[in-house]
């Protein structure tokens, strides 16, 4: 009988023994899972990351583009801005001219584009 009741207690301390084994290896199998699943999500933040540099990237160059075709656009209006400002300049000194070639033959003076306003009358 006292054989039986030690079979039993070793048989009981081993069952302990399995049940604190099948404990540590249920913790080490959760922390397993843990650090899995930390690994998965730090790879998912390095992806989210890679893509999010990837959008502004692409988001910066589109907004360079934008900004270099707002400037070409920019230059394009103060050239035909300018161009028509010259236009009318023109128009002005042609205008101008027409001018003093109408007091001249009013006046009797003859000018001259490059020699300006002279007295061309001949007093004898």
């Amino acid at each position: 009988m006292q054989y039986l009741e030690n079979i039993n207690n070793r048989l009981g301390k081993v069952e302990k023994e399995i049940n604190q084994l099948n404990e540590r290896v249920d913790h080490i199998q959760f922390e397993k899972e843990i650090r899995n699943e930390e690994k998965n999500r730090k790879k998912q933040e390095i992806k989210r990351n890679q893509h999010q540099t990837y959008k502004t990237n692409e988001t910066n160059q589109t907004e360079d583009n934008m900004e270099e075709l707002e400037n070409v656009n920019s230059r394009d209006e103060i050239t035909q801005y300018l161009t028509q400002i010259m236009g009318k300049l023109n128009g002005m000194e042609n205008k101008i001219a027409e001018a003093h070639q109408r007091l001249d033959r009013a006046t009797g003076y003859q000018y001259g584009q490059n020699e300006g306003n002279t007295n061309t009358q001949n007093f004898y």
